[in-house]
């Protein structure tokens, strides 16, 4: 095992996670559901919602976001 390429994963990960991190911090889940197949989305109290597509082929919320295959997607909350 490369040290320097699993180095490099594990910080591209850390990055793509933080983004999470960094809208949900200090909330707590409100709701998880499958609303496909492959794919899940947990809300938030504070109105984040985080899209998991664990399929092989992109996915689009109604709302127009696009959740690529194997991958995740953050949706903002809503400004009232």
């Amino acid at each position: 095992v490369n040290f320097d390429s699993t180095k490099e994963i594990a910080c591209e990960q850390f990055k793509k996670l933080s983004e999470i991190y960094e809208k949900t911090e200090n909330s707590r889940i409100y709701s998880h559901k499958y609303i496909d197949e492959k794919v899940s989305v947990t809300e938030y109290e504070n109105g984040v919602r985080v899209y998991v597509n664990f399929g092989n082929n992109d996915y689009h919320t109604e709302q127009g976001l696009s959740v690529r295959a194997g991958s995740f997607a953050v949706e903002e909350a809503k400004e009232n």
